[in-house]
């Protein structure tokens, strides 16, 4: 699974098409919690860096699925990864993620927020 599929001024364009399967519209429980597993799986078995990468995306999806559909009525939560990510690495505090090269590239690709909605720790944006 090819995950780098170019660079843009320095940055890793990361294509969630090549990681994310093309039916998982994320809202089953059951489907969200397979996929975090098979992220972490991957993370922590992977010896080169696009499938470590693949991993914490993975998980990092399944977050974002679970936060959407607990917040259903909170109209401010992102309608797009891309913009719920800089949060959820913001909030990680190294839990998941124990390679600070993973999370230079991620944070490279979604940076910090100025002020994050999900609190240390957690994966809920609030």
């Amino acid at each position: 699974m090819l995950l780098f599929n170019r660079y843009v001024k320095g940055k890793i364009m990361i294509d969630l098409r090549k990681i994310i399967p093309s039916d998982f519209d994320g809202s089953d429980i059951g489907k969200r919690e397979n996929l975090k597993i098979e992220g972490s799986k991957e993370y922590k078995s992977a010896n080169d860096i696009n499938a470590k990468v693949n991993g914490i995306i993975k998980i990092m999806y399944s977050h974002y699925c679970r936060s959407y559909e607990a917040s259903r009525k909170n109209i401010n939560h992102p309608k797009k990864f891309e913009d719920y990510a800089g949060h959820w690495l913001w909030a990680e505090m190294g839990q998941i993620i124990d390679d600070i090269n993973i999370k230079n590239i991620l944070t490279d690709t979604y940076p910090y927020p100025q002020k994050s909605r999900i609190a240390k720790g957690e994966s809920y944006y609030r």
